[in-house]
């Protein structure tokens, strides 16, 4: 099961932030359009601030935050477990099946079957429902955290349908859109600067271009993109992919150069290699990816400070030792960016 006791500690420390709380709640209610939000919207508000939103000033999720201040007083292999804490999603799920304590259930907009765990007690569904909810990782399991909610009715379900089509729709228009623009799944920006042009030209194209009729006005315009937190960020990777998503990357260039044997062409190769093993800027995936594409330059360029490793098996046995995040895959969470 989710650890209450922990999600509670968590979200404490999170709500403590009240300069932070300030600053999100007031991005959240422009949102609204000077509506009243729901109870709906007031529960995915705080969901997302405590485990999902970054920190304005720390670009970082508290869940991260959390584990950076006590990480210390319990050790790594306990902050591995929380950091899985980030990987949460909010969807729309039909019902395939339920057990006594799980339910199978169907992303509407992603379309993948999962295996959550949940207390039928707590709530009556049936086969055939649809509810909404956010499911979190723990221990290599899914579990619903929150409120669901239903849509039992043949109306309340049409409608839930139609709105994940259309999302479906705009996932695979934005992801086919970036593969015709760009014509390949990786682009590797020289610096933020360079990222921001062409990903602004990009979305100057796409808006003229590859929005449906009747979705724009003729006056309406695009709000151009910026990556502060890539700023003094060089070799800036953006890669195209309709599951995890559009992900920009900082030194993902300089990555590559790395595992395909052209350290020569990266600043500092033994300092760069240490730092991916460390650090995660570049998500632990697409390291992975890497080894298992260059496996002899991966042994090669690891075991040259790291004598120990002699095999490939090594080289994974070794990020996954040093990497909180090893073994995570990203998951989409938008239309364009993320």
């Amino acid at each position: 099961m989710l650890p209450e006791n922990l999600l509670a500690d968590i979200t404490h420390f999170a709500f403590s932030d009240e300069d932070e709380w300030l600053v999100a709640f007031t991005e959240f209610s422009k949102t609204l359009d000077e509506e009243e939000p729901t109870e709906e919207d007031i529960d995915e508000f705080e969901s997302d601030y405590v485990f999902t939103r970054r920190h304005s000033v720390h670009k970082k999720t508290f869940v991260r935050l959390f584990i950076e201040c006590f990480e210390e007083m319990y050790g790594k292999e306990w902050s591995r477990d929380i950091i899985t804490l980030e990987e949460n999603f909010h969807s729309y799920f039909e019902i395939l099946k339920l057990t006594e304590d799980s339910l199978m259930v169907k992303d509407l907009i992603m379309g993948d079957t999962l295996s959550v765990g949940y207390p039928s007690v707590d709530y009556m569904v049936k086969e055939g429902d649809i509810v909404s909810g956010k499911i979190f990782t723990w221990k290599g399991e899914h579990f619903f955290f929150g409120p669901l909610f239903l849509y039992g009715t043949g109306e309340a379900q049409e409608t839930v349908r139609a709105f994940t089509d259309v999302v479906k729709e705009s996932y695979e228009n934005a992801t086919q859109s970036f593969l015709d623009y760009f014509g390949t799944d990786v682009i590797i920006f020289k610096d933020c600067t360079e990222l921001e042009e062409k990903l602004n030209q990009f979305l100057a194209w796409f808006f003229k271009n590859r929005i449906p009729p009747g979705i724009l006005k003729e006056e309406d315009t695009f709000t151009p993109v910026a990556f502060e937190e890539m700023s003094g960020k060089k070799e800036i990777g953006f890669i195209i992919d309709y599951s995890m998503g559009h992900l920009v990357i900082p030194e993902y260039g300089y990555a590559l150069r790395l595992f395909s044997g052209k350290g020569e062409e990266a600043p500092d190769c033994e300092k760069m290699a240490k730092k991916i093993l460390h650090e995660e800027e570049i998500p632990s995936y697409f390291i992975k990816e890497l080894i298992e594409k260059n496996p002899e330059r991966s042994v090669e360029l690891y075991s040259s400070f790291f004598p120990q490793v002699t095999t490939k098996e090594d080289v994974v046995n070794l990020f996954a030792k040093c990497r909180r995040d090893w073994g995570r895959k990203p998951r989409r969470h938008g239309a364009l960016f993320g």
